[in-house]
């Protein structure tokens, strides 16, 4: 992290964490700790030295990280102390979440509570025995600071009873955690389930600003979604009103609020208060995602689940296409709008407007998140939270001078803007909300007025106020652009990526809008560039941006300008010589020179001569000969004569000879992290959403082999449901099912929802079978607490209403992917040369109709 506003100065301190490529773990290269990255070297010194383990858990814009990391990670004092007693090891919970969750876990179960940062002390295999969050630097009055705590634990002495405490939690963990239906058993009754989460959620609503708990609240989009679709099945009913009230007056609040950045878009993390006016400033990318579908949904209008008009449809088909029509898609239709009001649409695209700009790469993928904390000023010596967002009354006063032409008393745009944001000259922060004292005298921008009221304030048009307050936010955005910007998280991580694609991909849909979808695809694109493995079939979990503003992997290779040399990752090396070749699962290079390095991820390279290298798999390396380099995710050989060739599957070589190898075996990180759960059925989701969006079946296609293979790698075979994780890392002790709906929704959420789609998309109807297995596992939960799986009751609720089917033909191809999946195509003919739809419910189809007048009717019935 950098400790002073721009200055350039070379770091006391450099560790092992300067070689990684997560934004989090880079920010602590140049601590005074002697940190690891989790891997079995640090496992393997732990064990050989008989140390304990100090687990650090964070991410890349978490304020209390960013604390603790000053207080205490930059200490040499403290650095000291944890490297002579300790082997410490720093995780970027969002690279691994799957760690994260285990020692989470164990922390909330002997703490009662939890979050970021967390520390951990583990034996040297693995078994936690002392847990926490943010440990202040020195003792206070109620609890001892962070240097206490490590020296008790260096010379404790009843480090055994610790241990074995720690091994029962832990065995206690693995028994309290285990989510599993029995054989038979069939999913709870979804009107009663999806009753008592409607109940449990306004016995937490809050009246006055909305949303779903006092100080601080979080935006919980999960709840908004589960309250859309409850008063869908229920629109004429006392209880369909209640919900669709909660849900639209919390968006509307926190719109208005200043968890909402009016000047530059987007929305923060969560408000400190009850009225979402200050907010912790962070931005993340799940909540971008999430919170446009919410706004988009408000608004939503003349929808096909698709979320297109009939007469688009018919005009943009190529292939057979199928869409879905939940029952909410009916009523949508039949209203024309759930509110009508063209405010949500704004939102909806004010949030894509900022991930466009601020958080996209030119790849086509999206950055995870922008930090709370930025330096006021270039020469300031401290970073403060909020300082890229806030504004004092002078500055407002300054930028804004011009007089409104019309405006009651000569008032000027800073008059204007000043009155309808709330807007103080001795700041609008209360000091109980500004603990650290970062926003004395300074302004939260949040929507005092609505627009006719201060419009009639100032005796101005509404259409007159709107323009000079839109070109007020323009100026201050200018002024902003030029302030010290926030830390941005640059990786790039599959799940939340696919929360994004269906975020692009239902606006663009519900407004017509093509750019929108089109940013879908190119997200969808770059997904499948990127974070897919082809060969296997899998999903890796993130990849970051790079040197030139490349794409780069967790051991990949990548190109440099200096032609003598290629860049590489992992270093290992044996006694090489010219009578073998060691084969590499990850090496392919065609036609490669001297002026550049070509990478490659899936190919093996066996038979090698002076004159070619045969490939195993499906690519050729030809005429490699001591100018010329080998390049691989894992894998480079520089200065490679013709009688030698060097490959393996984490393996770097630099001038080699017929008789030895340099070996540097202790330098980086080898492999890109496997996906997760969620990573696939986030993006399964999300190809699903933007499938309807765009009638391109290829993503169809793509979403059922994804679906395939996180069946094969998650699935439980014993008691249903998906776990999170893979069963291939031993290091993870603990194989978890997540089991509530946060910040973002559970993986088998969202799967339980997205097989019951793909069911009737492939004809597949063990995916149907899957999801029911799914809500029966979690059968308990959903009963007692549905609150904590609001997306889940979604997907339980849908299994009890038919879905209807929209078979849409223009040219009968019926060599298209969905002729293949679905039989009852063949059946059906376009009639008359014109695009042709058949609406279907429980295996009965309707007479073919051409109009888009006709398709209404039918969907109406």
């Amino acid at each position: 992290m950098a400790t002073g506003g721009g200055k350039d100065r070379k770091p006391p301190h450099t560790n092992r964490l300067i070689e990684e490529k997560s934004p989090y773990l880079l920010q602590h290269a140049h601590n005074p700790v002697d940190w690891f990255p989790w891997g079995q070297e640090a496992f393997d010194k732990a064990k050989a030295e008989d140390k304990p383990i100090f687990l650090s858990v964070g991410y890349s814009t978490c304020h209390w990280c960013h604390v603790m990391e000053h207080e205490s990670f930059e200490s040499a004092d403290i650095g000291k102390i944890l490297s002579d007693n300790f082997v410490c090891i720093k995780v970027d919970r969002e690279e691994r979440p799957d760690v994260d969750k285990v020692y989470m876990t164990f922390v909330q179960a002997t703490t009662g509570g939890g979050g970021w940062p967390m520390s951990v002390w583990l034996t040297p295999d693995l078994h936690p025995f002392i847990g926490g969050t943010y440990f202040p630097p020195k003792d206070s009055a109620y609890r001892p600071g962070f240097k206490t705590v490590l020296l008790r634990i260096a010379k404790q002495s009843h480090r055994e009873d610790l241990v074995s405490n720690g091994e029962r939690i832990l065995a206690a963990l693995k028994k309290g955690t285990s989510i599993s239906a029995s054989p038979g058993e069939t999913p709870p009754p979804g009107p009663d389930v999806a009753a008592r989460c409607l109940q449990q959620l306004a016995h937490a609503y809050e009246e006055e600003y909305g949303g779903f708990s006092q100080a601080p609240k979080f935006p919980t989009p999960v709840n908004l979604s589960f309250l859309f679709s409850h008063r869908a099945l229920h629109r004429s009913s006392a209880e369909g009103a209640q919900a669709l009230h909660m849900a639209l007056h919390t968006l509307r609040m926190m719109a208005l609020g200043g968890i909402h950045d009016h000047v530059a878009q987007g929305f923060h993390r969560y408000s400190t208060d009850d009225s979402w006016h200050v907010p912790h400033f962070e931005k993340m990318l799940y909540d971008q995602a999430q919170l446009s579908v919410a706004y988009i949904t408000a608004y939503q209008e003349y929808q096909i689940h698709a979320a297109e008009p009939p007469t688009l449809i018919f005009t943009k088909l190529k292939d057979p296409s199928c869409l879905l029509l939940a029952p909410a898609a009916v009523h949508v239709i039949e209203e024309m709008q759930v509110s009508g009001d063209e405010f949500f649409a704004e939102v909806a695209r004010d949030i894509l407007s900022y991930v466009s700009r601020d958080l996209s790469d030119q790849s086509g993928g999206f950055y995870s998140a922008e930090d709370a904390d930025s330096f006021p000023t270039a020469g300031a010596p401290k970073k403060k939270e909020g300082a890229f967002c806030v504004w004092t009354e002078q500055q407002i006063r300054e930028l804004l001078p011009q007089p409104v032409t019309g405006a009651t008393g000569g008032a000027t745009q800073a008059d204007i803007f000043i009155h309808h944001y709330g807007v103080k000259e001795q700041g609008n922060v209360r000091p109980e909300q500004d603990p650290h004292g970062e926003l004395v005298g300074q302004n939260v921008l949040i929507v005092r007025y609505s627009l006719e009221v201060t419009a009639a304030h100032f005796d101005l048009s509404v259409p007159l106020l709107k323009e000079v307050l839109s070109g007020c936010r323009q100026r201050l955005a200018e002024v902003r652009r030029e302030r010290p910007a926030a830390h941005l998280d640059s990786k790039m991580i599959a799940a939340w990526n696919g929360l994004m694609v269906s975020g692009f991909a239902r606006v663009g849909a519900v407004l017509g809008e093509k750019v929108f979808i089109e940013r879908a695809e190119k997200a969808a694109h770059f997904l499948r560039d990127h974070l897919f493995d082809a060969a296997s079939g899998k999903m890796l979990r993130s990849c970051y941006r790079g040197e030139e503003m490349g794409v780069e992997q967790i051991g990949a290779l990548v190109k440099q300008k200096n032609p003598a040399a290629c860049r590489y990752i992992v270093e290992i090396l044996s006694t090489v010589d010219s009578s073998r070749c060691l084969s590499s699962l990850n090496t392919a290079v065609s036609t490669v020179d001297s002026s550049h390095c070509l990478s490659s991820r899936d190919i093996a390279v066996s038979t090698v001569d002076s004159s070619r290298c045969l490939s195993s798999l499906d690519t050729a390396v030809s005429t490699v000969g001591s100018s010329r380099y080998l390049s691989s995710r894992d894998t480079a050989v520089s200065t490679v004569d013709s009688s030698h060739c060097l490959s393996s599957r984490d393996t770097a070589v630099s001038t080699v000879d017929s008789s030895h190898c340099a070996c540097r075996k202790d330098i980086f990180s080898s492999e890109p992290i496997s996906g997760f759960l969620d990573d696939y059925a986030f993006v399964i989701g999300g190809l699903l959403d933007l499938y309807e969006a765009s009638l391109d079946a290829g993503w169809l296609e793509w979403a059922e082999a994804l679906q395939d293979r996180q069946d094969q790698l998650f699935w439980d075979d014993q008691g249903s449901g998906y776990f999170s994780s893979e069963t291939t890392d031993r290091s993870v002790l603990l194989r978890l099912k997540e089991d509530q709906d946060g910040a973002e929704p559970s993986a088998n959420s969202v799967s339980a929802l997205s097989l019951l789609r793909l069911s009737h998309y492939t004809g597949r109807g063990e995916w149907a079978e899957r999801s029911r297995h799914i809500l029966a596992a979690f059968s308990d939960r959903l009963i007692k607490i549905p609150i904590a799986l609001p997306e889940m009751v979604r997907a339980l609720t849908a299994q009890y209403h038919s879905l209807k089917q929209v078979l849409l033909l223009a040219d009968g191809n019926t060599e298209s992917f969905l002729y293949q999946r679905l039989p009852v195509l063949t059946s059906m003919t376009p009639q008359g040369g014109k695009a042709t739809a058949f609406v279907c419910k429980n295996f009965t189809c309707s007479l073919p109709v051409t109009s888009p007048e006709e398709l209404r009717k039918l969907l109406l019935e």
